[in-house]
């Protein structure tokens, strides 16, 4: 099996994963790569799809599983700014070169990994926001509380966090909610996950009163787009 795709776009994929886990199991076949993973704590679940049309090159003509260490990956990606990413997997290692530089990386023993289920679940509400509006949420909310809830207050979006004395609202207009729910998340995993999207990402959230959060991504255009979705457990707030 062997791959060669754009640096940048694979380095986007990496980082996105690198908000919940150090290591993931990449599952190859002749519609492209998919990836799924959960946070060692449970509280996180992300699957991605990487279409073979994302790849300047692509051979697997059957199914392929390799577990890859993401700090390793991460290196060997920030060696050069542009250019291709080029793969093959030889004697159970997996020989990498970018640019000039080749470096070969020992594969995880597949057993190592969980093999998680994504939750089918129908959500009431869905909306579509900018990275950008979350990380100004995110900002904000943090300075004073380590917890920030999504609240739907149609037509509109309100991200919300209360501390001991202050409280902080950061409003998102037009988005057309009908539903008024509320569910609330821990910021460090909402940070973390806001701040691996790369530009131009194309986000849609899904949300309940009190149920995990469904983000839906995609970045790339076209049938060369790569997305995913994360799912997020809601921090249950204590009564009285």
């Amino acid at each position: 099996m062997k791959f060669k795709i754009d640096r940048k776009r694979l380095a986007s994929v990496v980082k996105i994963l690198s908000c919940a886990v150090d290591e993931a199991k990449f599952t190859f076949d002749p519609d492209g790569a998919r990836i799924r993973v959960v946070d060692p704590a449970h509280v996180c679940l992300i699957d991605m799809a990487i279409p073979r049309a994302s790849f300047d090159t692509y051979s697997a003509l059957d199914k392929e599983e390799i577990g890859l260490d993401l700090d390793k990956m991460s290196e060997v990606l920030s060696l050069q700014g542009d250019g291709s990413f080029e793969a093959e997997i030889v004697d159970g290692r997996i020989q990498a070169k970018v640019g000039n530089t080749r470096r070969k990386m020992g594969v995880i023993d597949n057993k190592a990994f969980p093999d998680p289920k994504v939750p089918n679940v129908k959500l009431p509400e869905t909306f579509q926001v900018s990275p950008d509006e979350i990380r100004i949420a995110i900002k904000a909310s943090s300075l004073v509380s380590d917890c920030i809830a999504i609240r739907t207050n149609p037509p509109d979006v309100v991200f919300e966090a209360e501390g001991d004395a202050d409280t902080v609202e950061h409003h998102v207009y037009g988005v057309e909610t009908k539903t008024a729910v509320r569910t609330l998340l821990p910021i460090d995993y909402v940070s973390a996950f806001a701040n691996a999207l790369p530009d131009g990402t194309r986000l849609t959230i899904r949300v309940g009163q009190d149920y995990p959060v469904y983000a839906d991504f995609s970045f790339g255009e076209g049938a060369q787009a790569i997305s995913g979705t994360y799912i997020l457990a809601p921090r249950i707030e204590n009564e009285g």
